[in-house]
């Protein structure tokens, strides 16, 4: 089937528009998730309280 070159330019020009979506969106994910995970980290090993303590 031969498809007109604008109806092609414009559904690879969508295509590479979602897959550019896609890669920004995993790159915020994981962005995010390492921010969480260094500030989490950061919270239990320079805790100036320490771990808390077992109740008797």
């Amino acid at each position: 089937m031969v498809y007109p070159i604008d109806v092609l330019t414009q559904q690879t020009a969508a295509a590479s528009r979602w897959r550019r979506r896609g890669r920004s969106a995993l790159w915020l994910l994981g962005t995010l998730l390492g921010a969480a995970l260094i500030a989490f980290a950061v919270v239990v090993l320079f805790d100036p309280a320490g771990p808390i303590p077992a109740p008797d």
